[in-house]
């Protein structure tokens, strides 16, 4: 994600490479060749991209930052080493480092790092460590063994004496870092606030009604949530257990606590806007309180269960996947929620609330006083500012996991999510008793083990790996066990020894089939064969099958091949290979014809396309196209069947030789997406206009300015998409990888949605009031614009917007969601036909659902 918004970036010059690597980082190379493609080839060989060096104009040398490729640790100057070292009283006891000592788990040896070369520490302020006394994590952050204190890449570095790593050097710093000082002093400011604040309102008159409690409760947990961070990042880790336990579950759960607490003040707005609600007793907050507190309590009592299912004695969920499942997924629904509970009450306007049967008489009379309405409205502005501060909050706490998950699989941080979402997904299930987990492995993919144990922590150990909890079941019947090593990670099928033999023997050029060169077949960013899981002992429906060379496919990063004659991708299911020690083949599987989920995807293409072109002609063939909302649904219905068809031609023909089909093929279906994006966001514009009074006009040139928003904002990104592809020395059809997707795809869809929601918001907020005439509208013209007929067509435009509007939001969704976790096979299917039968959706809208006058 970095590289790709970085090269977009510098095609549009608004950034160069030094912005985006700290100085302690960077390395200076004096033997380099900038390549014509743009990218930088180093005296070593190391290539980089364009976006990951820059030129020093005035010492006439290069810069380039590795830390922007991969995940890095540095490597000492060697004087500056031999400095430290000969400091070093004891330095007799420093050996060779044992690096499969200190690095944890989940970690790839030191090679797989990049290396940044002759690094120093600040005034030569420095320390030798022991491979007894750190360890080093994924990250290449360091834990300090004794402390548990977690030091910095730019904080350490490791000596090289030849070919050996000999000393690691830590940099000493007299206080801590600027940053962490603010850190902590915001942290206890916060604090001292949010205590101020739940006393001003216990203390105040306005603690009489439930906003004013539920306002004393968020603080409260608030302000627990920020004095525990605070004591966790000033004491560090904590060694023993129990407070360990406490700290590291106190956070979360406070923070919890305090959005459900947001969630209680949208639930009493939306009651008492209803009518529901107007009700100041002990009870109602006994209800809230239950909800709030406990319900994190819940949450927290699963994460401790599942850790001690997994044999792990953390003292909180451990990986980003496991903060989806237990902390940012429970956020992002109770903001979601929140959003919807402050839509509905916003779309009253500023009516008063109506009373419930409790509020005759007297407290009627009470209720509706000026006083009383004017707090009202005070809540539901606290309440709007809290939720959107709350999903401020959320995003910067889910963006590093979302932009290492969209960072392709290149990405150590987005492999490892991929598995703990699995995973942590898995053992939710299991534990809740909703699934087993033979639910989530295909028949294909699954391998018998006979010889297995469980373990005690309830992992299954077979004699080549361990399984967690929920890659593994029993067969009973059978006496047997079944595991799935494709939730470990990606992996391949290795034959049947008969199944093999049998299509060897059928086979009669068999004799060229020798050992396959497997760094030949594998892509750019694949790892060795023996990083794949593999699934054993498998075959092919009806031992339909053949043999393939070298020469012939590609493996790539997920474990698909690619057949190179044809450019047909085929999944794992369908080919498998058989090692043996003289020879090696790739077995595939043949099928008659098309699986039944492409026949069917396909003729969802089919159908989509022609309703969306049935639309089109139906709102061009009547009275409404006379208007801006008729005019700006047959652009949107063209643009989407545009994207149909084009995705059809795209499915049906596969890849495409010719350079100039590959680009019209690879672009035009982006294109048509988009522009069929902004004219659903241009029926959001004309109603907000609309019931503004800006916007009562139906001419010509107001659906130019809209066409020309609509149709050549995608053109413009699908230039710059061409332009950094030709700078990047590329020639793809379209944009290559999952981070380029999200900067000029989904990132833009995103943006429109969010929009969209936001004009409709804004729209439904005036009620079902009358719209606003604007000067052009008077007379004669007022008097049609108020006319029964087009004021019941304006409030059906509404409808149609929203509902396009959501089934934007959902279509996005089902496309962004392969990005944040690895979907199995039918998940990733199902959300697929999702996206096709978007064009169908629009049409029940659009025809059935709502009507026309």
């Amino acid at each position: 994600m970095e590289a790709s918004i970085f090269t977009l970036l510098l095609v549009i010059g608004l950034s160069s490479g030094k912005d985006f690597c700290k100085e302690e980082l960077r390395r200076s190379v004096q033997d380099a060749d900038l390549l014509k493609n743009g990218t930088l080839m180093t005296g070593e060989g190391a290539l980089y991209p364009a976006g990951t060096y820059w030129k020093d104009e005035a010492e006439g040398h290069w810069w380039v930052c590795p830390c922007l490729l991969e995940h890095c640790i540095r490597i000492c100057d060697d004087d500056f080493a031999e400095l430290i070292v000969s400091r070093s009283i004891t330095r007799t006891s420093y050996g060779i480092i044992n690096w499969e000592k200190v690095f944890d788990a989940h970690q790839t040896p030191l090679e797989y790092f990049k290396l940044v070369k002759n690094a120093k520490c600040k005034d030569a302020s420095a320390e030798l460590l022991t491979d007894d006394e750190f360890e080093i994590l994924y990250d290449g952050q360091l834990v300090v063994k004794s402390s548990n204190e977690t030091v910095d890449i730019e904080q350490y570095c490791v000596n090289k004496t030849g070919i050996l790593y000999t000393h690691l050097v830590r940099c000493l710093e007299k206080s801590l870092p600027a940053e962490r000082q603010l850190y902590m002093l915001v942290l206890f400011v916060s604090s001292v606030c949010l205590i101020w604040t739940a006393f001003a309102y216990y203390y105040s008159p306005v603690i009489k009604s439930n906003h004013g409690n539920i306002v004393v409760c968020h603080s409260a947990s608030l302000a627990v949530f920020s004095l525990a961070l605070y004591v966790v990042h000033n004491h560090g880790r904590f060694a023993e257990q129990a407070f360990g336990l406490s700290f590291g579950c106190l956070p979360p759960y406070a923070y919890l606590a305090s959005v459900l607490w947001i969630n209680c003040v949208c639930i009493d707005l939306y009651l008492v806007s209803k009518g529901l609600g107007w009700t100041h007793n002990n009870a109602y907050l006994t209800k809230m309180s239950i909800y709030s507190f406990c319900a994190p309590l819940a949450i927290v009592a699963v994460v401790l269960i599942v850790n001690a299912a997994d044999g792990t004695a953390t003292c909180w969920i451990d990986g980003p996947a496991y903060e989806w499942v237990f902390y940012l997924g429970p956020s992002l629904i109770v903001i979601l929620a929140n959003f919807y509970l402050l839509y509905t009450t916003y779309s009253r306007g500023n009516a008063n609330p109506v009373p419930t049967t409790e509020e005759s008489g007297e407290a009627a009379n009470r209720a509706r006083a000026r006083d009383e309405v004017d707090m009202l409205r005070n809540n539901k502005q606290r309440g709007l500012f809290l939720t959107a501060l709350l999903g401020f909050v959320f995003f910067t706490k889910a963006l590093p996991n979302i932009c290492d998950a969209a960072a392709g699989t290149d990405s150590p941080a987005a492999r490892r999510l991929n598995y703990e979402m699995r995973v942590a997904v898995l053992s939710v299930l299991l534990l809740c008793g909703v699934a087993a987990g033979k639910d989530f492995c295909p028949e294909e993919l699954r391998m018998n083990v006979p010889d297995a144990k469980l373990l005690d922590s309830g992992h299954l150990l077979t004699q080549e790996d361990e399984y967690p909890t929920g890659t593994f079941w029993n067969d009973e019947e059978e006496e047997t066990w079944w595991v799935c090593p494709c939730l470990l990670g990606h992996c391949i099928r290795i034959c049947d020894d008969d199944f093999a033999k049998l299509i060897v023997s059928r086979s009669i050029t068999q004799t060229s089939y020798g050992i396959i060169n497997w760094e030949k077949v594998f892509d750019a960013h694949q790892t060795p064969l023996e990083y794949f899981k593999l699934v054993k002992n498998a075959k092919c429906k009806d031992a339909s099958a053949e043999l393939l060379t070298d020469d012939e496919f590609e493996i790539l990063y997920d474990g698909q091949l690619v057949v190179k004659s044809s450019n047909e991708t085929v999944d794992i299911e369908q080919y498998c290979v058989k090692t043996g020690i003289l020879s090696t083949y790739l077995v595939r599987c043949l099928e008659k014809s098309l699986p039944a989920e492409r026949q069917l995807y396909i003729l969802v293409l089919i159908v989509s396309s022609v309703c969306l072109i049935w639309t089109a002609f139906a709102y061009n063939s009547s009275p409404v196209i006379k208007s801006n909302h008729g005019n700006i649904v047959v652009f949107h219905s063209a643009s989407l069947a545009v994207f149909s068809l084009a995705l059809y031609v795209v499915h049906n023909h596969g890849r495409f030789a010719g350079q100039a089909f590959g680009l019209i093929f690879g672009c035009l279906p982006p294109y048509a997406y988009l522009a069929s994006v902004l004219w659903i966001n241009c029926v959001c514009i004309d109603l907000y206009l609309v019931f503004k009074g800006l916007g009562w006009t139906h001419n010509n040139a107001y659906l130019t300015k809209m066409s020309i928003y609509s149709f050549c904002a995608p053109l413009a990104i699908v230039a710059v998409v061409l332009i950094v592809n030709a700078a990047d020395g590329t020639a793809t059809c379209w944009i290559d990888g999952p981070a380029y997707e999200w900067v000029f795809y989904l990132g833009p869809s995103l943006i429109a949605i969010l929009a969209n929601f936001y004009l409709l918001y804004t729209t439904y907020s005036r009620g079902s009031a009358n719209p606003v005439p604007t000067t052009e509208e008077t007379g004669e013209a007022a008097n049609r614009a108020r006319a029964r007929d087009e004021v019941d067509m304006l409030r059906n435009n509404k409808q149609r917007g929203l509902f396009l509007t959501a089934l934007l939001g959902f279509v996005f969704f089902a496309k962004a969601l392969p990005y944040f976790c690895n979907v199995g096979h039918i998940w990733y299917y199902f959300l697929s036909l999702t996206g096709a039968l978007q064009g169908l959706l629009t049409f029940c809208v659009l025809m059935l659902f709502t009507s026309r006058s």
